[in-house]
């Protein structure tokens, strides 16, 4: 269910980036937020609700940075900031942090970046 949350509010950024409908990054999350609501309403006491909202909005956030700057993609920026951005959150759910979790730092952009599309050129 949290991967599938994720996806729902990803997808719902995703829409308004293609309409073009980015006017403002927090009514965007706040759609999200509604999408997912309408789903599964008792999504909101799941801590894992929390962990991909708060992921969602660092991706957006990054993203909109990006898009900014007409960087492009910042896979590894937006892998640093989900990692450190999530930490407090994590901390106050869980009272602890693990430290194998900095590995996700490394781990997204290389799986994102190196291996998906070794992956699909092998096809």
């Amino acid at each position: 269910m949290p991967a599938q949350r994720t996806l729902y509010m990803v997808a719902v950024v995703a829409v308004a980036l293609w309409l073009d409908r980015m006017q403002s990054s927090s009514r965007v999350l706040a759609a999200a937020l509604a999408v997912v609501l309408l789903i599964d309403p008792w999504a909101v006491v799941s801590p894992g609700f929390w962990l991909s909202f708060g992921a969602v909005a660092l991706m957006l956030y990054v993203g909109s940075a990006a898009t900014a700057d007409r960087t492009g993609s910042r896979s590894g920026a937006t892998a640093v900031a989900i990692t450190v951005g999530l930490a407090p959150l994590v901390l106050l759910l869980f009272q602890q942090v693990s430290l194998v979790a900095l590995a996700n730092a490394i781990a997204i952009p290389v799986v994102s970046l190196i291996v998906t599309p070794l992956a699909l050129a092998r096809l």
